[in-house]
């Protein structure tokens, strides 16, 4: 073998372990530590009865596209439609609103993508059930989830009715970009998550950190039985539950800043996958899956906007 060509093979060699390592590996562990504990969850709503949340509704502020394989490890350059969203809890009990959008100047210096689209009357209607919900709650603390809390120039009264761990607390000045606190005097509530907390009728919170350190899983058990699980972005889509694949490490890594807990998130994704062969009628819903989400309006269990 000539010089040049063991060059060749070697340098082959390197880009397809880089290929791999970087790109191509979304394998998960088959054992995990982590427990989602949808027995207790289900403990603490049992007695909620008539004061349960009857509907879900979800808003769509912004839409972009990423390659498939930057959302689940090696399914290639196809493309992946990233909803931005906000849900709202609704019932006899109030209105809770998850998540908060981000505003239209966050929104152009933060959308990835190609063809971002921003809907302002969306995100105009979130903030507007910023100020009518009785709880505001969040599942991560990144500027998409977020950032229509930490930039609303009302967050000084929006802080008191929001539900806050205190990762996301501590995350507050710096997406907001003022020095923090600066809520002036209203203190957000710090919520201890670390084990299944209720915080309103059939709605129960539980810490999931790994993708941020403030990230959560929302339970909500609703009046007619049926059962939702907001888990944020421990995957952008279903299909990272369904078949037990992360992000690659590019995302994991390089792109997303702070980079994630690459092994917490492969915990979770383990630990949801189990749940989701063994409870088939639960409501999985990752925050930026949009075929999912249409999916779900069709078959009438999402309202469609606020």
């Amino acid at each position: 073998m000539t010089a040049i060509l063991r060059a060749a093979v070697l340098l082959s060699v390197i880009v397809a372990a880089g290929y791999f390592y970087y790109i191509g590996d979304g394998r998960v562990s088959r054992t995990t530590d982590f427990r989602l504990p949808i027995r207790e969850m289900r403990a603490l709503t049992a007695q909620d009865g008539d004061q349960l949340p009857t509907t879900v509704a979800v808003e769509v502020v912004g839409r972009d596209h990423i390659p498939l394989g930057l959302a689940i490890a090696g399914k290639g350059l196809g493309h992946f439609s990233m909803a931005r969203t906000a849900f709202l809890v609704s019932g006899p009990s109030g209105r809770i609103l998850v998540d908060t959008g981000m505003p239209e100047d966050l929104a152009a210096k933060k959308q990835p993508g190609t063809s971002p689209v921003y809907d302002a009357p969306a995100q105009n209607r979130v903030a507007r059930m910023m100020d009518e919900a009785d709880i505001i709650v969040l599942t991560h603390e990144h500027w998409d989830h977020m950032g229509g809390l930490a930039h609303s120039d009302r967050l000084s009264s929006l802080i008191r009715k929001s539900v806050l761990s205190p990762s996301q607390i501590a995350a507050l000045p710096a997406l907001a970009g003022k020095p923090g606190p600066f809520w002036n005097g209203s203190s957000p509530k710090a919520l201890d998550n670390s084990a299944p907390t209720k915080i309103a009728p059939g709605v129960v919170v539980m810490a999931a950190p790994g993708h941020t350190p403030g990230s959560q899983i929302i339970y909500v058990r609703l009046a007619d039985g049926e059962e939702v699980l907001f888990i944020g972005d421990i995957t952008f889509s279903i299909d990272g539950i369904r078949d037990v694949r992360h992000r690659p490490r590019l995302m994991q890594n390089v792109i997303m800043e702070p980079p994630e807990d690459r092994s917490a998130v492969a915990a979770q994704l383990r630990s949801l996958n189990t749940l989701y062969l063994a409870e088939p009628r639960l409501r999985i819903i990752p925050s930026h899956d949009s075929e999912h989400l249409n999916r779900l309006i069709r078959d009438g269990f999402l309202v469609d906007g606020f």
